[in-house]
């Protein structure tokens, strides 16, 4: 019964990751050919289809915050650096 209910529940993720994956990459491509000094964190395909991490070099974060009308998530102090 288990084993149904996993199979069961894959499908659904694998159509949201589907239909998420293509709007992620779209939304990074945009910033990183538009920002200067952006680049992307991580691995460009073997993450979440619903995430995205980007660096800003040289933005302070709170001025990230300030320009956020769609209200993205940010973490300006992350890492130990």
């Amino acid at each position: 019964m288990l084993r149904k209910a996993a199979e069961l529940a894959r499908h659904p993720l694998a159509a949201y990751d589907a239909q998420v994956r293509p709007l992620r990459d779209r939304l990074e491509r945009g910033i990183l050919e538009s920002v200067p000094e952006s680049e992307r964190n991580g691995h460009a395909t073997r993450r979440l289809a619903n995430t995205s991490n980007i660096t800003f070099r040289g933005i302070a974060s709170d001025a990230l915050r300030i320009a956020d009308p769609l209200g993205f998530a940010d973490n300006g102090d992350s890492g130990p650096w």
